[in-house]
């Protein structure tokens, strides 16, 4: 056989081997893969919660691979969102996962979102979103320091904390954190935590309330407490003033 021969199957056979990832990948790809309503849930909380996942394509074709945290129904097409874990994600504000008509668990504790809907999410079993870290200056001078924030309806709160029409007032700068326990929507999932209050004068003058934090507990990555102090490997320190330290040994 010819070298000219030989080249020339070279080439069909590069060609094949192309056109067939390019069908392959094709294949893998088409739009509606993946249900375009659960993409744009995902997506917003990207654009307004701070979550550090890159954004999926809006026709449903494909996933990143950073979404880790979530788990898809099995179905060939439309798959549907069931689980969603974005623990310890520094998200903020209110998450609103009401989309996710699928969805079955949803982990979000450890974060500092002060309001959450869970309206409409029937199929939810498992709910977790404790552990809220909100850190809010509050505005004013005397007895009457203020911030504006979206609560819905917070109790628990410190004596001297009060919130009507999105604001909260203080009527002392030396409050320094109130707990807060919110209704998600949902009967009997609530979002909880605490808030930290940092105080400024109307003149300009900040003031900084510190305190010398001791630790409170420690607790596995799911959250539950542990009885001391582990020896090795990752783990959550809670300190008296509201927050949370990962711990690798």
């Amino acid at each position: 056989m010819t070298k000219h021969r030989l080249n020339l199957r070279k080439v069909i056979a590069s060609t094949a081997i192309c056109f067939a990832a390019f069908f392959v990948n094709n294949a893998m790809a088409q739009p509606g893969t993946y249900n375009a309503g659960d993409i744009a849930v995902i997506n917003n909380i990207i654009a307004n919660n701070g979550l550090d996942w890159t954004p999926a394509p809006t026709d449903g074709s494909s996933i990143p691979a950073d979404w880790t945290g979530c788990s898809w129904t099995s179905d060939a097409s439309n798959k549907r969102i069931t689980y969603l874990d974005v623990f310890s994600k520094f998200l903020n504000g209110t998450l609103n996962v009401s989309g996710l008509n699928n969805l079955q668990y949803l982990s979000c504790y450890y974060n500092q979102l002060t309001e959450l809907d869970l309206k409409r999410l029937n199929n939810l079993v498992y709910f977790y979103g404790i552990y809220q870290s909100v850190s809010i200056t509050m505005e004013g001078n005397g007895t009457n320091f203020t911030a504006a924030i979206v609560l819905n309806n917070p109790e628990n709160l410190a004596a001297g904390i009060t919130y009507n029409s999105g604001i909260l007032t203080s009527i002392s700068n030396t409050i320094a954190s109130s707990n807060f326990e919110v209704q998600t929507g949902f009967p009997c999932f609530t979002l909880s935590g605490a808030l930290h209050f940092t105080y400024t004068e109307k003149s300009g003058i900040k003031t900084i309330l510190s305190e010398t934090a001791t630790v409170t507990g420690y607790f596995d990555l799911l959250g539950k407490r542990l009885q001391a102090e582990p020896t090795k490997g990752l783990y959550i320190v809670q300190y008296n003033n509201g927050t949370t330290k990962k711990i690798m040994k």
